[in-house]
């Protein structure tokens, strides 16, 4: 994305600013096609004709997050920053890095410099939800996704998220009703169908629970952890022939899978 601002520049030529705001779009269309390294070979091209180009440092940082090399994005996020430290989006930036890290404080740090400059960002609200999740805070997690919710409330990604903190707290029911909104939204969602099999299961619902875990199948038949789930609600209902052939089919899939250990 672009935030439009080379904060130094008021003497760098037209040219110049031209070129790298070319080569910050190449970077981007890199970017959304999977070439992270490509893309930031064309952001350092920008940065070597606009040193001051926030753009090209941010969209630096969120690049060098897709490789996971988390602190190399902190730093270019901190030269954005340095540039424009008001900033809510690359604050937010700078804060899913730093939970990818395992840094959460510092991360809801950052969330909050985001929210001082637009309190109305569900992306923020939503991070931050996951960020508390993460630090075990789950009512707090779920008063930011709703806090999100309220502001953009056919969001499925805050939805879904909402569904896993709730089946995490044990709230099945309410899970349920989080997923289906998500279902809602997207019929096609395989992690929604997934996450609702597993509570649906977790609520002794089993026949509900399969159609919901067949339709995950359905989609990605090579899903080990949806067989998994298949075998735990086919063994509830009876059917054991079954349930030794999806955990079979599962342990195939996923041989060193903690959970089929268990």
């Amino acid at each position: 994305m672009f935030i439009n601002t080379y904060n130094s520049n008021r003497n760098m030529g037209y040219e110049i600013i031209e070129t790298a705001r070319q080569l910050v779009s190449t970077g981007i269309e890199l970017r959304a096609d999977g070439r992270y390294r490509d893309a930031i070979r064309a952001y350092e091209k920008a940065l070597e004709q606009a040193p001051d180009c926030v753009d090209a440092w941010y969209n630096r940082g969120i690049a060098l997050q897709k490789l996971g090399l988390h602190e190399e994005a902190i730093i270019s996020f901190d030269h954005a920053l340095a540039l424009n430290p008001e900033d809510a989006v690359i604050w937010n930036g700078k804060g899913v890095a730093l939970d990818d890290l395992g840094r959460y404080e510092d991360a809801l740090q950052a969330y909050s410099r985001a929210l001082k400059q637009d309190r109305r960002n569900a992306m923020i609200w939503n991070n931050i939800g996951g960020t508390l999740g993460n630090l075990k805070k789950h009512e707090e997690a779920i008063q930011a996704f709703n806090i999100a919710l309220t502001i953009e409330p056919e969001d499925a990604d805050t939805w879904h998220n909402k569904g896993i903190m709730l089946s995490t707290m044990g709230r099945y029911e309410e899970a349920l009703q989080a997923f289906d909104r998500v279902l809602a939204i997207n019929r096609n969602r395989c992690s929604a169908w997934e996450n609702k099999g597993i509570a649906l299961c977790n609520c002794g619902r089993h026949r509900e629970a399969l159609v919901a875990i067949d339709t995950v199948l359905a989609m990605h038949p090579d899903n080990a952890h949806a067989w998994y789930a298949r075998s735990v609600s086919l063994y509830a209902l009876g059917r054991h022939e079954e349930a030794l052939q999806a955990i079979k089919r599962a342990h195939e899939l996923d041989p060193d899978s903690e959970e089929l250990q268990q």
